[in-house]
């Protein structure tokens, strides 16, 4: 059963018309049945070319036009205003046929849209301002950059734009919430990205990559990531997990919901990477992807979620290392695990592989534990403490823990750890909002020890390295890290 094509039409047209209820079982429909779907891009596409043509000035040829649909409403018979040796356009009976000889503008070919979808709703007003559109696209085009730079979601569209703000394409984007282009991931909990533009294959053209909201609800699947060429063309879409390729956790599994996805800066390359999480049993993937195809070429898996992450080049040799942030379900506590690009592999934790015979540790390059306080012990409901805000410094990072916070907290409310780039601890020092809480419960001796250096001595002394057997009270990698042979190093 299909949904007819005014109703897809009228919810492009005018979405407000619609009840939330009926606009969320249209939806629902759209992302399940290809046809559907295929006739709401087309209207999409259609509407967009339209308004794009709309904004240029009247041609000689829109004024003939023009003359022939007036005709067509007056029943005057004038069927000579075109020339024969050009593009012909025939109405009748509210019934429209395009003829040419070659490609029409952006929509690829007007006539293939006509022959394809030939219902009545795609009728005389739509063709006829249809056939506008192509004249004037005929006749020039004035956008230049054609490259995706900027990007928002408005009224359910994802709106692609270039560097002088300039329109380029639009994907319908139900389920997405609004965003505006310098706020194109969501910060909440856990952080999420739902658009990134980015060239992602070095060859000087952006691509725009999409996953779908939290709540799985629209045209974009939470567990898939959309990847579209600089044209609005659709290259690929995958999910981010590939369960034959080895090292793989034996554990429980409900969906992945895909976090964040970004380019990794190497000398002379891009790698793509994204993280995903199973919210149920807060587990983690990062994964390399194939920016070609959309292929899974590798995973590395972490028992525990991570809230936020970080590209810096640590050892300055042109290459970016992922930093990332967060807890761990084996250890309960905060923690920083840095991965380089490429061949990722295993897991760090605690788990059983699928595989008894694998025995692939995992290879991240350093992975680190943070100490729990004396205040997240006394007054946290859970183990689990969040590490959040890796943000870069002059000679490293800092991160914040988010300890249990107070109702007349307004502010960040934690410990900043910063690091150097050898993942040496420089300094923690506490947040204005924590340092006053902390010092009104000591001098009420609910705690008897002062925030002073010792305090934050204790915390240095109490951090963790895992040397890939054992975990060490001194920075130290991974034994198990090896380089990727396709990553130069300098």
């Amino acid at each position: 059963m299909h949904i007819e094509e005014n109703k897809i039409e009228m919810l492009i047209l005018s979405p407000m018309s619609f009840s939330e209820i009926e606009k969320k079982d249209i939806l629902l429909h759209l992302g399940k049945c290809n046809l559907c779907h295929e006739i709401y891009e087309t209207y999409i596409k259609i509407y967009e070319d339209i308004h794009l043509r709309d904004l240029n000035d009247p041609t000689v040829n829109d004024e003939e036009i023009a003359k022939k649909i007036h005709a067509k409403f007056h029943q005057v018979n004038e069927s000579k205003l075109l020339s024969e040796n050009s593009e012909a356009v025939q109405i009748y009976n509210g019934k429209t046929e395009i003829v040419t000889r070659r490609k029409l503008f952006s929509l690829q070919n007007i006539f293939y849209f006509v022959k394809s979808y030939p219902a009545p709703s795609f009728g005389f007003v739509i063709v006829s301002a249809l056939a506008i559109a192509f004249i004037v696209g005929q006749v020039k085009n004035t956008i230049k950059d054609k490259n995706p730079v900027f990007a928002d979601v408005k009224s359910g569209a994802l709106n692609i734009y270039n560097n002088s703000w300039e329109a380029l394409w639009k994907k319908a984007a139900y389920g997405i919430p609004e965003l505006k282009s310098e706020m194109l991931s969501d910060w909440g909990f856990p952080f999420k990205r739902h658009v990134n533009i980015s060239d992602i294959d070095s060859d000087n053209k952006n691509e725009v990559l999409v996953s779908g909201d939290f709540t799985d609800k629209g045209l974009y699947r939470t567990d898939s990531l959309y990847c579209y060429n600089f044209d609005g063309t659709k290259r690929w879409v995958t999910g981010p997990e590939n369960i034959h390729s080895g090292s793989i956790p034996n554990w429980k599994r409900t969906e992945w919901l895909i976090q964040d996805y970004l380019t990794i800066n190497t000398r002379g390359n891009k790698r793509l990477f994204l993280v995903a999480n199973d919210w149920t049993y807060a587990l983690t993937l990062v994964s390399e992807i194939d920016p070609k195809n959309g292929q899974v070429l590798s995973s590395i898996y972490h028992s525990g979620w991570f809230f936020s992450d970080l590209l810096l080049d640590l050892d300055n040799d042109g290459n970016d290392e992922i930093i990332l942030s967060g807890t761990s379900n084996d250890y309960y506590r905060p923690v920083i695990m840095v991965l380089r690009a490429g061949g990722f592999k295993g897991a760090i934790d605690k788990s059983e592989l699928l595989n008894p015979n694998d025995n692939h540790k995992g290879n991240a390059l350093y992975y680190l534990l943070l100490p729990v306080t004396n205040y997240h012990q006394k007054y946290a409901s859970s183990d689990v403490v969040e590490l959040r805000e890796i943000r870069k410094t002059d000679n490293g990072f800092t991160v914040v823990t988010f300890e249990v916070q107070p109702k007349n907290v307004n502010g960040t409310f934690g410990l900043v750890y910063s690091f150097d780039k050898n993942m040496q601890i420089r300094n923690i020092i506490p947040t204005n909002w924590f340092q006053k809480q902390y010092n009104d419960l000591y001098e009420k001796g609910v705690f008897k020890e002062p925030l002073d250096s010792n305090y934050f001595q204790n915390l240095k002394n109490s951090i963790l390295y895992w040397d890939g057997d054992k975990f060490v009270n001194y920075p130290t990698k991974n034994k198990y890290y090896t380089p990727d042979a396709k990553v130069e190093r300098r």
